[in-house]
């Protein structure tokens, strides 16, 4: 639903309880990119109890976002953007604050999947808890509010005092936030501090990573990098240690919260070791032009990396093409970040797929998701092809929805192997990257990590290679490798595609193409540790995944030898296939083995698209 440009609130819900507010654009325009705020507040909610507000994009209103008023509580407030465009980074602040809150036992966010909601722009505060107890927020992106991220009384920065005995009828009882110590330097830091709260008390410490710290000195936190669990002693003291891979120039901030769920302020900004800090100015902006802000354009200043020529090897080595197996399996690389109302499939949302092998220029199809109609066709510009022009297959994409760039692999034959960035709006050339590999090969499984900046890239499926279930962790804008991951597996063997979760920060890595027996399915990984997590079992080998956080889904090929091709997307609670996209309209049919599904910011409304090569063997 589209609620805007009334008088009052856009939703109003006044002694209501067990309420559902869910997927509505409250105070933008259709395109959500324009201010058509409502004259008060985004919602409110007033008295009640356990109404939920899910999934809604709230910006651009003249007082609050949300405001929980009157001593409501059990409300859960989650996967929102408040104060933001619909391409989820450009400003549409709210007049006042983001949410703010006169109640008790409400939850704002949550660390699990799903649950974090985007708190930006707005002209007050991120969250500002005027009064009430057990009000916990924690995971939340808050970033660029122009008054504090986390605000307790409405009153600025809240210092802390030992025992953490004050507050005691106070908003959240003015909860002691962390006070972080060091914070060592390079890309994997340790964030070490102390705790000061109550004695005898575990508390849960979320941590956070910000390009810059608020004004006050006291962060708000841009991005979710983790929790850890401290007890303190009976002095109420604790310390802490925790580790994180982060891309440079970032702040820290941590927040903690009580077994209540009285949750803190942000703690004071602390850079890195060798870091300077910087305070930006707030970039609060209550309203908003109706031209979108979200633009395409390549950075003039990028040259590519030198990419090396093809291996003199006169015969390359087998499996040199996308599929391991070219009778039997079919290996495409789906890759998706979506969000909000957004999430269902729209008619006008395009789906890319790519033409047969064995072109000088495979192309890229648009297509409808919904009937797979083609809309146009467009050539991605490559800097690394076959020279002899009979293998210039794409076997994997992936893609960047804060640049709206796709990584596009070089042909299967190029050594070393190469990723060209593209713009996916025109398929131009912006850069190329030459990922430092454990073993040269074709690039097949391919995945992007938008928070650290990086690329995970499995090892090719190369018959010389000791161990094909490595997957190299490299710098997407450097190809410097950072780590390694041997991820445990139901079925150790060749990767054929990789999927992230931005959230949970696990892979799903598909059983190897050439399985027998047992079992087939999706093996769930941290994307740390590379320890299994869980297993997805499916009736039949698929050598393609992606996830979609925001629904909990996967899409997955369907299994081999199936006619007609599709995509077939699976609840990852319950492992039944929820919707298929079959038979699309393509101007070179033939096997799907490549695919990536993206937020579309060129389009007039945002919108999703489907990245999909193919292939005729």
């Amino acid at each position: 639903n589209l609620i805007s440009g009334n008088e009052q609130e856009g939703v109003s819900l006044s002694g209501a309880s067990n309420t559902l507010i869910q997927r509505n654009d409250i105070g933008v325009d259709a395109n959500q990119s324009a201010d058509l705020g409502n004259t008060r507040n985004g919602i409110l909610v007033s008295g009640g109890a356990g109404n939920r507000i899910l999934a809604n994009l709230i910006s651009g209103n003249n007082q609050d976002g949300v405001k929980l008023s009157n001593n409501t509580s059990s409300n859960v407030i989650q996967n929102n953007g408040i104060g933001i465009q619909g391409d989820n980074t450009s400003p549409l602040g709210n007049g006042g604050h983001g949410i703010a809150i006169t109640g008790s036992d409400n939850r704002i966010g949550g660390i699990d999947l799903g649950q974090a909601n985007d708190i930006a722009f707005n002209g007050g505060d991120g969250i500002a808890v005027l009064s009430g107890q057990a009000n916990a927020i924690r995971g939340n992106s808050i970033f660029d509010n122009a008054g504090l991220g986390i605000d307790l009384k409405n009153d600025g920065v809240t210092a802390n005092d030992t025992g953490d005995g004050d507050g005691s009828f106070d908003a959240n009882h003015l909860q002691n936030f962390p006070v972080i110590t060091s914070v060592t330097s390079g890309r994997s830091v340790t964030i070490q501090g102390t705790l000061n709260s109550t004695a005898d008390t575990t508390f849960q410490l979320d941590f956070f990573a910000s390009p810059g710290c608020d004004p006050s000195g006291n962060g708000e936190g841009r991005t979710y990098l983790g929790s850890d669990a401290v007890t303190t002693d009976g002095n109420g003291d604790a310390t802490f240690s925790f580790g994180a891979d982060v891309a440079q120039d970032q702040m820290f901030t941590a927040t903690a919260t009580d077994p209540d769920g009285n949750t803190s302020e942000f703690s004071a900004c602390f850079p890195r070791a060798g870091e300077a800090t910087s305070t930006p100015t707030p970039t609060a902006t209550p309203t908003a032009s109706a031209t979108p802000t979200s633009t395409i354009t390549p950075s003039p200043t990028t040259t590519p990396t030198p990419i090396g020529e093809p291996s003199p090897t006169p015969t390359p080595p087998p499996l040199e093409e996308c599929l391991p197996d070219q009778d039997t399996v079919r290996s495409f690389q789906l890759s998706w970040l979506t969000r909000r109302s957004k999430i269902a499939a729209q008619g006008s949302d395009p789906l890319y797929m790519a033409h047969p092998p064995g072109q000088a220029n495979p192309a890229l199809d648009l297509l409808s998701p919904l009937n797979g109609s083609r809309q146009e066709t467009f050539v991605p510009a490559r800097s690394a092809l076959d020279p002899t022009g009979t293998n210039n297959d794409i076997c994997t994409l992936t893609y960047n929805p804060t640049t709206h760039e796709l990584f596009v692999p070089s042909a299967p034959p190029v050594r070393p192997a190469v990723v060209d960035v593209t713009n996916a709006a025109t398929g131009a050339f912006i850069r190329a990257v030459t990922p430092d590999r454990s073993a040269q090969g074709p690039i097949k499984g391919l995945a992007y990590d938008l928070v650290r900046d990086e690329l995970y890239v499995a090892v090719p499926p190369d018959p010389n290679l000791q161990n094909p279930n490595l997957i190299d962790v490299v710098d997407a804008q450097t190809g410097n490798r950072i780590r390694q991951l041997d991820p445990t597996r139901t079925s150790r063997g060749i990767i054929p595609s990789l999927a992230f979760d931005p959230v949970q920060r696990r892979l799903f890595i598909p059983s190897p193409p050439d399985k027998t027996g047992g079992s087939p399915g999706i093996d769930v990984v941290d994307s740390a540790t590379g320890d299994r997590l869980s297993f997805i079992p499916l009736d039949a080998v698929t050598v393609a995944v992606e996830y979609d956080p925001a629904a909990n889904h996967l899409y997955a090929g369907s299994p081999p030898g199936q006619q007609p091709e599709d995509v077939r997307v699976i609840d990852v609670a319950t492992g039944q296939v929820v919707h298929t996209i079959s038979n699309p309209e393509r101007t070179a049919s033939g096997r799907i083995y490549a695919i990536t599904l993206a937020v579309d910011t060129a389009a007039p409304a945002p919108a999703f698209s489907l990245y999909l090569p193919d292939i005729h063997h």
